[in-house]
């Protein structure tokens, strides 16, 4: 979340990409035509608009203080559910809390999908179409 949170304050939604659902993961995961380029033109494009958004409104300064999920939030997604190939495991509603100042905030999170064992965002602020 750190790769996330500092591309929140920079503004750059690349550096960002390090928390993002992976492609190699994406390509096993989803029953899509294209997963590519779904996940380039859909999913990623998504999330840099989020960043840029989010960037806009948190100063550069602001330090992250938390990540919150949602108590017992994990649940497995079945193969066949969500246009999927195979099962995962799937967060929705995680909180990152943030002080600039004075001034502390939440920004959300619509949901995380894990992989290997480690918490990937896959839709930022953007629901999923």
């Amino acid at each position: 979340m750190q790769k996330l949170w500092g591309a929140i304050t920079s503004g750059h939604a690349a550096d960002g990409l390090a928390a993002f659902f992976p492609l190699s993961a994406y390509k096993q995961t989803k029953a899509v035509a294209n997963p590519a380029s779904d996940w380039q033109h859909r999913l990623v494009a998504d999330f840099f608009a989020d960043i840029a958004r989010e960037h806009a409104s948190v100063r550069a300064n602001a330090m992250l203080l938390n990540v919150s999920v949602p108590d017992a939030a994990a649940t497995w997604v079945r193969p066949g559910a969500e246009f999927n190939r195979i099962g995962y495991w799937r967060v929705y509603g995680t909180t990152l809390s943030y002080r600039s100042g004075s001034v502390t905030g939440t920004i959300g999170i619509i949901s995380l999908i894990s992989w290997r064992g480690q918490w990937y965002v896959v839709h930022f602020r953007t629901p999923p179409t």
